[in-house]
């Protein structure tokens, strides 16, 4: 199993076990002697400026700064108002 793909499953884990809404960031560190993960931090309010680690993270999957922030508020909309 890809490394990234663990790593996206047990975010979107801890996101759910922890009752996050709409986004979080979480940060994990890799034991290189066996590469098992361990999430050390979810971040419910992550840094949003140009140099945060968040719309880094979304550029990589091809979501720009703009569209990140419309696809937040969008979100964010639909979990209020459902």
């Amino acid at each position: 199993e890809e490394l990234q793909e663990k790593m996206k499953r047990a975010g979107e884990a801890a996101f759910e076990a922890l009752r996050m809404d709409v986004y979080a960031r979480a940060d994990f560190i890799v034991d290189e002697s066996d590469g098992e993960i361990y999430c050390f931090e979810v971040n419910a309010l992550p840094g949003m400026t140009s140099a945060s680690l968040y719309p880094k993270a979304a550029k990589a999957y091809g979501l720009d700064y703009g569209d990140l922030c419309e696809r937040i508020i969008e979100e964010s909309k639909k979990a209020r108002y459902q």
